[in-house]
């Protein structure tokens, strides 16, 4: 087995302790907002240091969201393949939303920030001049999800149109992805105050819509 040199060692030491100083900035004040310098600040690193490893503040941004997003996504489909096994490949509806969506709250309300990095920044907060080219960096990686997560849908519903559960978990999605906004309707509701009756009211919610929407093919 290769040994890893110390300068190998040092640098992603550095390129962490980097990460996790811009996640914090990125979440406080937005891609936009944020500089380098605060980000080096935070750091306690000279901002020439940060340069050296992430020459421009959008490719800092995409290095360290693209690790948070697959971090985020492999907790998911463990969910989803343990799921599957269990039920012999035969879930209901309610088991699957359950498996796409408690894993990354669960991370939140155990305080994860990375894992809240994640779902905030592409859905609250991407930056103004770049997100198409991050949208679809980022809609790369999740596609292999969201394909296995709309198959256990057919799966625990083998009569529908895929075209329609498709368009259900489309809507469930919207309405998760809402939990992680600190205002929803005027009300403050930050989702770690959420319950878990309210969890589980959206899934139930989200799996009566999806059945809704559900037509023979």
């Amino acid at each position: 087995m290769a040994v890893r040199s110390k300068t190998t060692q040092r640098g992603e030491e550095m390129r962490a302790l980097i990460f996790d100083a811009a996640e914090e900035m990125f979440l406080a004040k937005g891609f936009d907002t944020a500089t380098q310098r605060e980000i080096a600040e935070a750091a306690g690193i000279e901002q020439g240091l940060l340069t050296y490893y992430f020459k421009t503040k959008k490719e800092l941004f995409e290095k360290a969201l693209e690790r948070r997003l697959q971090a985020t996504f492999n907790l998911q489909h463990a969910a989803l393949q343990t799921l599957l096994k269990k039920t012999g490949g035969k879930p209901v509806v309610e088991d699957v939303l359950q498996a796409y969506s408690n894993p990354v709250l669960n991370a939140v309300l155990k305080g994860d920030r990375g894992i809240l990095f994640a779902v905030q920044l592409t859905q609250i907060r991407l930056p103004s001049n770049t997100d198409s080219e991050l949208l679809t960096a980022a809609e790369a990686l999740y596609a292999p999800l969201r394909k296995a997560f709309v198959d256990a849908l057919v799966a625990a519903l083998p009569h529908a149109s895929r075209k329609r559960l498709d368009m259900g978990f489309d809507a469930f999605e919207a309405i998760y992805f809402a939990l992680f906004t600190d205002r929803r309707g005027g009300i403050d509701m930050p989702l770690w105050q959420s319950t878990p009756a309210s969890r589980k009211f959206i899934v139930n919610f989200g799996a009566a819509g999806i059945r809704g929407m559900a037509t023979p093919r």
